[in-house]
């Protein structure tokens, strides 16, 4: 039998500013087959063809779309809602997505957005109604103009949120040179063949935060943790008071938890590896890669 790899693409775009950097930040405005402007995802399916040219399909449930628009909104009328779906022929999850476009139509070809200055805080508001241990996820990576990466950020979000919850996502450059392209993606389910159905993910008022930028952002970059990598203790340092901790595994099983104030954790319990440390403030939700190394 052949492998025949096709483009499906399940189209919602809208699109997002960052103080005229990106277009549609509050998601309000569609295209005339009703999918988000500036926003869509793209997913590949597998078919087989048999010796006889008989084509075999996967067997794919999807919960709507993997990308659509929503009157759940923080503000305005509308939202971003990111949905999994499942495949039976294959029996494991689909995480849904969202893709940053520079065109109102999103094709694989225009992720990469031209953007004006370099940004300092992806911020968006958000609810999360996660299935199982479903995670998710955020990412945004900036270029120069030879398309080479100056800087990047990736969020974790492990936990349900009913209400619109703030997030805001340092960014973390490696080079001084100035940011001309930005691609952002989102993501139901961090981890795809385990995604389960039924998981919503909703996005709302996003934008780039610059160093020109009036918004309070106060909070951004509050949060510290020594040593990393840690050894037996870790020490958590925060300009504002701590509501929870939690630890959780790259698969999302939760390893560790703690409600309310708390400045060190005993690190000794962990097995060597890559955690993910969740520390939810006053300020909102922000989860820090933590490398482990007895």
């Amino acid at each position: 039998m052949k492998t025949i790899q096709l483009i499906l693409a399940m189209i919602c775009c809208n699109g997002f500013i960052s103080h005229a950097q990106l277009m549609n930040t509050g998601f309000e405005d569609l295209n005339s087959d009703g999918s988000i402007q500036y926003w869509g995802f793209t997913r590949l399916q597998t078919i087989l063809i048999d010796s006889n040219g008989v084509a075999h399909y996967d067997s794919i449930v999807i919960d709507q779309k993997y990308c659509q628009s929503s009157t759940d909104a923080h503000s305005g009328n509308r939202a971003m809602e990111i949905r999994n779906a499942f495949n039976y022929t294959l029996n494991q999850g689909i995480s849904g997505g969202a893709l940053s476009s520079s065109d109102t139509m999103q094709s694989p070809y225009t992720s990469f957005v031209p953007i004006v200055s370099r940004p300092q805080t992806l911020s968006f508001y958000y609810k999360y109604f996660p299935v199982g241990n479903d995670t998710a996820y955020a990412y945004i990576q900036v270029l120069d103009n030879n398309t080479n990466e100056i800087g990047y950020a990736e969020q974790w979000i492990p936990s349900a949120a009913s209400s619109y919850t703030l997030m805001n996502v340092p960014i973390n450059y490696s080079s001084s040179d100035s940011a001309a392209i930005v691609f952002i993606q989102f993501k139901s389910s961090y981890n795809d063949s385990s995604a389960h159905f039924g998981t919503r993910f909703l996005i709302d008022d996003l934008s780039l935060q610059t160093p020109n930028s009036t918004e309070d952002i106060s909070g951004v970059n509050s949060i510290s943790i020594v040593p990393n990598p840690a050894n037996d203790q870790l020490s958590i340092r925060a300009a504002c008071q701590i509501k929870s901790v939690s630890i959780r595994s790259l698969t999302s099983q939760q390893m560790y938890a703690h409600h309310g104030t708390i400045n060190s954790i005993d690190c000794s319990q962990f097995a060597n590896g890559i955690y993910m440390l969740c520390i939810e403030t006053e300020k909102g939700l922000q989860t820090i890669r933590l490398n482990i190394q007895h």
